[in-house]
């Protein structure tokens, strides 16, 4: 073979030992960077059980009892301190602060307009996501809708829980409405509650990673 054959085949050689090497250099380096990933990797009854350990967390650290829903009622209902009612089987917790009693107040109809205020907390990570509890912030409105098996509501307006999460108004938000009366109230007989929802309950993001949340709200219908 003349010289000049001699080295292209030298050259073709090493291309393709070149070739060689690069492809197993991208897998080594994938491997490491897959396994990991892989090690993280959480079955949805292992995020569920993670969300029942925070929510438990959170009581502990408040000192947080629950109470059943038949004994809320017995109560007239209402809460003591530190007492929440359960939704049983929702991860739902509730405690009231206040419940409205003005001459006007009632229970929500279908098609009442509701204006809610709220202060949300991730209970995954101790932040708080927004605060809007305080009387001077513009509130956020939903309508509600109730038939004999289901209880909706839809954000309408421009309110920061339609703007971060969608209209959907979170179904943790919804059921304590069948217990507790609203006012026109702008004062201190709007409805006050405390909230512990579990994700599937929760607004959208909180149902798509799977993190229970805190809530502070009140409630009241506009004048």
């Amino acid at each position: 073979m003349c010289p000049v054959g001699r080295v292209f085949l030298f050259l073709c050689k090493q291309l393709m030992i070149m070739k060689k090497l690069s492809v197993l250099f991208f897998l080594l380096v994938s491997a490491v960077w897959f396994l990991p990933s892989c090690d993280d990797d959480k079955t949805y009854a292992e995020l569920l059980e993670e969300e029942r350990d925070m929510i438990r967390d959170f009581m502990n650290r408040h000192d947080i009892t629950t109470i059943s829903m038949s004994q809320f009622e017995s109560q007239d209902s209402t809460t003591l301190e530190n007492e929440y009612v359960e939704f049983a089987g929702e991860g739902v917790y509730m405690h009231v602060e206040h419940a409205a009693s003005e001459a006007d107040a009632r229970f929500a109809e279908t098609n009442d307009v509701i204006l809610v205020r709220f202060t949300e907390v991730n209970l995954a990570t101790d932040d708080t996501l927004s605060t809007f509890i305080n009387s001077g912030y513009v509130p956020d409105e939903f309508r509600y809708t109730k038939t004999t098996n289901t209880i909706l509501g839809q954000f309408i307006g421009n309110g920061v829980m339609q703007a971060v999460y969608g209209s959907s108004v979170p179904a943790g938000w919804l059921m304590p409405l069948n217990y507790l009366r609203l006012s026109s109230s702008s004062g201190a007989d709007r409805t006050r509650i405390k909230l512990i929802v579990s994700a599937k309950n929760g607004q959208s993001d909180a149902i798509n990673s799977i993190y229970p949340c805190y809530y502070e709200l009140t409630f009241q219908f506009p004048k």
